[in-house]
């Protein structure tokens, strides 16, 4: 919400009531900002002015609560309860609107500090309506309930009904407190070290599997000079045994599936950092403070550990779909002519599948970046529902593949053939794809109806969880109003956790999605790298120089 015109005009009309300093200097705050993103370098002098001026704003009007409290602010109404909606209006308007102003100040300071300490939220209310005939006060009260969790002491507005009178009081709690905003020198860690520790951690991987260790070294030293700026978080909250148990259990599955084979090394690696540090990504919940728990970073290492999964499969059902199609096998077929066309259809379409893999998880990551900067959870609804589509279609290309295989296989002609294909799924993990009949054959077979199988129950989850999730957030953040990001301002908001928690409500809702993420996905990702490896037999220059061995030796047996 933009403190401009109209909502000066507001506390124009409120004057009346309320005298113009008990609001907010949103003008003056701003006019310090401003300065501040001027000049050629960001001085700490202009930051502690800031951090004074606002302290200031926030004891000004902490005063005029507490006179409220004390007992200035009554009113006792004869006669129609519609008088009664003045005073407590003005109130609510009073509240709200310093709410705004705090929030948004707050906000343009962070963005051009290009620094991350914690957003206060400033004021509360609460109403406690005795009267069940001032209805709009209860809709007031729904709307403040959500939208102001203060670190004020809740304001409490009593309405009683006293015969023809409506009596009306506001008060507080017994203690009023305020917490302090961190000192300005202190603050969490910059974009830049984000952005090097999150986004660089698999140029680290590549560059080492590639034998350039200098560059490991000058992106590693950059990383920790990023990071010497030291953090300044929100205090974490009461952990409960629940919540540590299940980290424990994927801390545990992250480390020992990092154990297994190398081919996968990339997701298994992205889903063990995401899975030791997890955090929620729109709600900014993180369940330990560090760099590795922010947004910005978890979301960078999902991005290439899931590109990885999806060029991992593009490359099997590539693979399968052009062996599948080779002369060699349809021949043992013997299929008539019109089933020999809808073979080699179903054959380009598995090859079809492979290939729109990569494209469709790279169009579900960008609705995943919408989703996590705008806040507007829709669109995670969205990126989950690609991944259920492409996952409904493997299954009828797993099914196919599955038929072929055991129709081929009780086929005597198959026992001598090796059918040799290159690979067509791209240059990451490639190697040439060899089928053996029959031994392929049941290994392809077993891999069509575990992978079926995984199909189904993955589809089965995102329709009848996942998705619903996402969908029920954004529609209850569309009817409580909430106020959505733009893009670069939930990039910087990505860049810090609101809160550390490891409360098991916090996490609850959460819990079944990530622990079947962390621990099926990867573990299928593993079996995928395992079996289709199996599909592989020796060259023929392998074969070839196994008989040269075995003639020599007969040979030397004979002589």
């Amino acid at each position: 919400m933009k403190f401009g015109a109209k909502i000066k005009s507001r506390v124009a009309a409120l004057e009346a009531f309320i005298s113009r300093d008990a609001f907010i200097d949103y003008d003056g705050l701003k006019r310090i900002i401003d300065d501040g993103m001027n000049e050629s370098s960001k001085r700490l002098t202009w930051r502690r002015e800031f951090h004074e001026l606002y302290l200031e704003e926030i004891r000004r009007v902490r005063s005029f609560l507490e006179g409220q409290a004390q007992g200035h602010f009554i009113a006792d109404v004869f006669g129609s309860h519609s008088k009664a909606r003045v005073p407590l209006n003005v109130l609510l308007d009073f509240v709200e609107l310093n709410k705004a102003g705090f929030d948004k100040i707050t906000k343009k300071f962070d963005k051009i500090a290009c620094y991350l300490h914690v957003r206060w939220k400033l004021l509360g209310v609460s109403i406690d309506t005795k009267d069940e005939l001032i209805d709009h006060l209860r809709m007031r009260n729904a709307v403040m309930h959500r939208t102001a969790v203060g670190l004020l002491s809740s304001i409490a507005i009593d309405v009683e009904s006293r015969g023809s009178a409506l009596y009306a009081s506001v008060s507080h709690s017994s203690r009023v407190e305020l917490a302090e905003l961190p000192d300005i020198a202190v603050v969490a860690m910059p974009w830049h070290a984000s952005l090097i520790l999150g986004a660089g951690w698999p140029f680290i991987l590549l560059a080492w599997l590639s034998g350039h260790t200098g560059l490991v070294v000058v992106v590693l030293l950059c990383a920790a000079a990023a990071a010497v700026v030291t953090s300044a978080p929100p205090p974490p909250e009461p952990a409960s045994g629940l919540s540590w148990g299940w980290w424990t259990f994927l801390a545990i599955c992250s480390f020992a599936n990092a154990e297994l084979r190398w081919c996968a090394l990339l997701y298994v690696a992205g889903c063990g950092i995401r899975a030791v540090w997890p955090r929620i990504d729109v709600e900014r919940v993180c369940f330990f403070d560090s760099p590795l728990s922010v947004t910005l970073v978890g979301r960078a290492v999902a991005t290439v550990a899931e590109l990885c999964l999806a060029h991992q499969l593009g490359l099997v059902f590539g693979r399968l779909g052009a062996d599948l199609e080779s002369p060699a096998l349809v021949g043992l077929l013997h299929l008539t002519d019109t089933a020999r066309r809808a073979h080699v259809r179903c054959c380009e379409a598995t090859r079809g599948l492979g290939r729109a893999c990569f494209p469709l998880i790279f169009v579900a990551q960008c609705c995943c970046w919408c989703g996590i900067t705008t806040t507007r959870q829709v669109w995670h609804g969205l990126e989950e529902s690609i991944w259920a589509a492409l996952a409904a279609g493997m299954l009828p290309a797993l099914l196919f593949v599955g038929s072929c295989c055991g129709a081929l296989a009780g086929r005597p002609a198959s026992a001598e053939l090796c059918s040799s294909r290159g690979d067509s799924g791209g240059p990451l993990l490639a190697a040439p794809l060899r089928v053996a009949i029959p031994a392929g054959l049941g290994a392809t077979q077993r891999f069509a109806r575990v992978g079926s199988v995984c199909s189904v129950t993955f589809v089965a989850f995102m329709v009848s969880v996942d998705i619903p999730m996402y969908l029920a957030r954004w529609r209850a953040d569309e009817e409580r109003g909430h106020a959505y990001l733009s893009v670069w301002e939930g990039l910087v908001d990505s860049m810090r956790c609101d809160r550390i928690s490891r409360d098991w409500a916090v996490w609850q809702e959460d819990v079944p999605w990530m622990s079947a993420y962390f621990t099926a996905c990867v573990w299928a990702s593993l079996w995928i790298a395992w079996a289709a490896p199996t599909l592989e037999l020796p060259c023929d220059d392998d074969d070839d120089e196994e008989e040269e061995e075995a003639s020599s030796s007969s040979k030397e047996k004979r002589s």
